[in-house]
């Protein structure tokens, strides 16, 4: 399972949250989501899930082909 930081940016983009908007919904703070979009940090099995559920998309939508 490796995470994909485009498709990351993509349901971002396509949920046209905001990156605040996202930290309220993932409980998640603003540098680790930072880190994450920038591709400075991998995120764990259970962080791709909460983005996946603030994204309303499928886990696998987050990981790359």
């Amino acid at each position: 399972m490796k995470f994909s930081v485009n498709k990351f940016c993509i349901q971002l983009a396509k949920s046209e949250m905001s990156v605040i908007q996202l930290i309220e919904l993932t409980g998640m703070s603003q540098k680790t989501i930072s880190n994450v979009k920038c591709g400075k940090q991998k995120p764990n099995p259970r962080t791709i899930g909460k983005f996946a559920k603030a994204f309303n998309c499928s886990v696998e939508e987050l990981l790359e082909d």
